[in-house]
């Protein structure tokens, strides 16, 4: 898929209106630079929360070029969520294996409670099985507020960052480079 225009996902008839995010998303996703403003969520209740739901590249894609991807575009929002069956949250990936996201720019405003992972890109960069390892993230930036609350039952342990909130230890190829994270 590919952005031609910058969008807005508010809906004038309906001032209520909720994303619903993404599924597992393993194709490749172009912004050509435009920019996706008024994302919305605050009544989520997923295991993995994001504008996708996850990003996931097929074990046996060994060619970048074809690993799924996010690329090239800004995502202006907000996310609110108390589900007590959530995870991770990201602001643009809840949870990715494999997957490739570059040049993007979260500036979504994250408020959440009872979660494990937050990030203002990628809430969890998993090294599942199922999908392949090696997630890139490059040239990408944060610009979202992230409020984090206890975590009551994972040991009132939690992660967030502002740019991922937790890697898999397991996840060896994971790169990370030349991100910022300008958000709080």
């Amino acid at each position: 898929g590919a952005l031609v225009s910058d969008i807005s996902l508010k809906n004038p008839a309906d001032e209520n209106y909720e994303w619903k995010p993404i599924g597992e998303f393993k194709g490749i996703f172009d912004g050509q630079n435009h920019t996706i403003s008024d994302f919305s969520m605050t009544k989520v209740n997923d295991e993995s929360i994001g504008f996708f739901q996850s990003l996931m590249s097929d074990p046996n894609e060994t060619d970048e070029a074809k690993k799924a991807t996010l690329k090239n575009f800004t995502l202006n929002g907000t996310i609110v969520t108390t589900a007590e069956a959530a995870s991770a949250v990201g602001g643009v990936v809840g949870t990715t294996s494999g997957g490739v996201i570059r040049r993007v720019n979260s500036n979504v405003n994250i408020g959440s409670g009872l979660i494990y992972y937050i990030g203002g890109i990628v809430g969890f960069v998993t090294d599942d099985d199922t999908y392949a390892g090696g997630t890139k993230i490059k040239d990408c930036a944060n610009y979202g507020l992230i409020t984090y609350y206890k975590v009551e039952n994972h040991g009132g342990r939690g992660y967030s960052g502002g740019i991922t909130g937790q890697v898999a230890l397991g996840e060896e190829d994971f790169i990370l480079s030349d991100c910022y994270n300008y958000g709080s």
